[in-house]
């Protein structure tokens, strides 16, 4: 039987990478659309944007373990 806690780190290290990859795909995918570039004002808005969410997901994440860790 596998310790919940290994599944719990499984699963938190394949919905990062999920979400981390799709982030950064989706502001790609704008960027590109808009032929934006470092030059243009919206690519850094995309950018910072694209690193908030990233933050985010980090919060989302410590919520998740510290909830887990009022269960036990």
């Amino acid at each position: 039987m596998i310790a919940p806690s290994l599944l719990l780190a499984a699963g938190i290290a394949a919905s990062e990478f999920l979400l981390h990859y799709h982030i950064d795909w989706l502001r790609e995918q704008i960027t590109h659309r808009y032929s934006w570039t470092a030059q243009d004002r919206c690519f850094w808005f995309a950018l910072g944007t694209d690193q908030l969410v990233h933050g985010l997901t980090y919060l989302v994440i410590i919520a998740v373990l510290i909830a887990y860790a009022g269960l036990k």
